[in-house]
Formats: C-alpha cells, structure tokens, sequence
C-alpha cells in the first residue's frame, strides 16, 4: 500500500492478492492466483461512505512441481478498469471473481472470471505438464 497522494493526501495504490484455486495434477499443482491493482483516489474523507477507488485485475496460472520450490507461470490474463463491471447501486464497488477448474479426462484448466463485461472462459492445455 502506498497511500499519501493528491490534495487530501489519501489518495495512492493498493495492491491486494493471493492464491485463489489449485488442483493436484499427478506429481505437481496447477495454481490459479489473482491480484488487484486498487487506485484509490484523492477524496474528501466522508464518514460512512466508500472511498473512490479504480482497480484493474491479473490473474496467473502457475505450474508447481512437488520436488521444486519455484513455479512456472503458465498463462497470465490482465483486465483494466474499463472491462469491470461496475455495481449500479453501490458506486465504486465491483465483484470480480477468478475461478479455475481442472479437467482430468482432457487434462485441460478451465479458468473463469465474471465479474467482467463480456464473459471470459479460457481453457489451458496441461497435457505435456509431468
């Protein structure tokens, strides 16, 4: 967090995030991790009210091997503040999600997130993963 811009020095950036899903593929995991980029905005600090605030999404895939500890990103998907919808009646306020799925027959991960303003849906082969 580092906050302490604009003319009420409340204004700056958030960065929030953490694991989100994983799914246990033979030896190894497949990971699915968010982060959220909150800009908050300098504003006049109203008590009881939401503060203004833009944020834009990433969302990682990544590959962990049980013997490593380091993992592999597979797959990376970005959304800027402009994809998010935004809630009519609670101003400033999204619901942004990021789910993953893994197909063990197709061996494929199914990563959604909603919470956008067109449906997205990816699916990840992981065939040649050990």
């Amino acid at each position: 967090m580092r906050l302490g811009g604009g003319f009420w020095r409340n204004g700056g950036w958030e960065l929030k995030g953490g694991l989100l899903s994983y799914a246990l593929v033979g030896t190894s995991r497949l990971e699915l991790y968010g982060k959220a980029n909150v800009r908050v905005l300098s504003h006049f600090p109203f008590p009881h009210r939401d503060e203004p605030h833009e944020t834009s999404y990433e969302f990682f895939l990544l590959h962990r091997p049980h013997s490593v500890e380091r993992a592999t990103v597979l797959r990376e998907w970005a959304f800027p503040v402009s994809a998010i919808v935004i809630d009519a009646d609670a101003i400033f306020r999204e619901n942004v999600r990021g789910t993953m799925r893994y197909d063990a027959t197709d061996r494929e991960a199914i990563v959604r997130v909603s919470g956008l303003k067109q449906r997205f849906e990816e699916r990840v082969d992981v065939s040649r993963l050990p």
